[in-house]
């Protein structure tokens, strides 16, 4: 192998590594917590957020049995009063994900992924 092709070859190669290193590199998120409270047809926080492939560990409390959705990752926590409903998942699909009252179908809130 020619010193040309080999210093070529090694310049290449830290171009590639300078662009996944500016790029994030890793394609792991962070691990994000929601609490999320529904009264009547109020949700507390109404907005909610993480970043892309974040772990998301989302946990309802309601004040009245109903099934609770979250569009586009489609899923449903089926809620009794007072009692707690957890979910954890990748947040692997970006977008603005309604939550509404299942049977209903009240809006109540976003879930972003950015």
């Amino acid at each position: 192998m020619s010193r040309l092709f080999r210093c070529l070859l090694a310049l290449g190669a830290a171009a590639v590594l300078v662009v996944v290193a500016a790029c994030g590199g890793s394609s792991g998120g962070s691990k994000v917590t929601l609490n999320v409270s529904v009264s009547g047809s109020q949700m507390t926080p109404s907005q909610l957020s993480a970043h892309l492939n974040d772990e998301v560990t989302l946990t309802f409390t309601a004040d009245k049995a109903e099934e609770i959705h979250l569009h586009g990752y489609d899923y449903k926590f089926a809620m009794k009063p007072g009692e707690k409903q957890t979910k954890t998942f990748k947040a692997d699909k970006s977008g603005h994900f309604q939550i509404e009252i299942e049977d209903t179908s009240t809006a109540l809130g976003f879930f972003d992924v950015v």
